[in-house]
């Protein structure tokens, strides 16, 4: 059996940090421990080299660009605005459109270097997106590269809060919640009857806008199903840990039941206003033990000690529909399985 993908990271990053006659003594004393694992060592390692040497012969192109592309600057008829974000693959903008007819868009902007992994999965997204037509997920509405070969992606603008705070602030009570929660379970169901994993669903990748309408954004590390659909994931370094399934840390096989589960930590948190998995990504091996072996506490529990941090439904599903609460504990209890067979399909 191969190493595992959390094994991996921890070595390399271990490794990587060495000088390369010691690395090379780790490596030797690793072959004679673990020759597999010291194999897929080396060809990552051998890639990451190959990685540099694509940075560092388009520096130049690349740093004379991002003198170029910025706050005011123009990218074919758009013009950006101002910064909205930044993650690990890229930059996002608020734009407006200046040709033909004014429109606000979000430009998507990948990091003036990319290695040839990281351009294929801005690519990927641009196809995704293609895919996607639904009222409760940001659609595309152009794309390209630069002339230095940087892509980039223009995006529906959505103007809102993040899905947790907005059900806080609004005081939204458990009807009210449940029912924006079904429309995002509607868009990521849209996307599996499309053959695509979103992989990433988390309250900042949900906005609601003025008028109570759910929108589910960044589609970067999306999976699309094709004919191996049981591949492993190899994306963990661009995920947020609190929201990471167990096959995911592990590296293990995906599916739609990852989202199923992603929904279950969304379904969690929006009751209670507490996260099912306290995790930091601090420690890895505390990491792995919580995402994969911890159970979160029952809502039963959480909701029998009246925090004053529970959100509004978690007031009304304590004080209205005391019925309801085992329901939904069943409910989060299969979702949120440690073993992706006992999900909801």
């Amino acid at each position: 059996m191969g190493a595992t993908w959390n094994q991996l990271e921890w070595h390399f990053d271990r490794l990587m940090q060495l000088d390369i006659p010691q690395r090379a003594d780790q490596l030797r004393e690793l072959q004679r421990q673990q020759p597999e694992l010291a194999s897929e060592l080396s060809s990552l390692m051998a890639n990451a080299d190959r990685t540099v040497n694509f940075a560092i012969e388009n520096a130049a192109q690349a740093l004379l660009e991002s003198t170029q592309l910025g706050e005011g600057s123009r990218l074919k008829g758009y013009r950006l605005i101002r910064q909205l974000g930044q993650g690990g693959m890229g930059v996002v903008y608020l734009a407006r459109r200046e040709t033909d007819y004014e429109q606000w868009v979000a430009v998507k902007l990948g990091r003036h270097i990319l290695d040839p992994a990281s351009s294929i999965r801005f690519q990927r997204e641009r196809q995704i997106l293609a895919q996607l037509n639904h009222p409760n997920i940001a659609r595309l509405l152009d794309g390209g590269t630069t002339p230095s070969q940087t892509p980039y992606l223009v995006l529906e603008y959505i103007e809102g809060e993040q899905i947790d705070c907005f059900c806080r602030e609004q005081g939204r009570d458990l009807i009210e919640t449940l029912l924006l929660f079904q429309s995002v379970c509607r868009a990521v169901s849209h996307a599996h009857q499309h053959l695509i994993i979103h992989r990433d669903i988390k309250p900042s990748n949900i906005l609601i806008q003025r008028d109570g309408t759910a929108r589910l954004l960044d589609f970067g590390i999306a999976k699309i199903i094709d004919g191996n659909s049981a591949s492993a994931d190899t994306c963990t370094q661009f995920m947020t840990p609190a929201y990471v399934s167990p096959e995911q840390i592990q590296g293990k096989a995906i599916g739609t039941h990852t989202d199923v589960y992603a929904l279950g930590l969304l379904l969690y948190e929006l009751l209670t206003g507490e996260r099912a998995q306290r995790v930091t990504a601090d420690n890895l091996s505390e990491l792995n033990r919580v995402v994969t072996e911890a159970e979160p506490t029952p809502l039963i529990r959480v909701l029998s000690r009246a925090n004053a941090e529970l959100t509004p439904a978690g007031h009304s599903l304590m004080r209205d529909h005391r019925n309801w609460q085992r329901d939904l504990q069943n409910i989060l209890g299969r979702a949120l399985s440690k073993t992706p067979s006992r999900r909801y399909s």
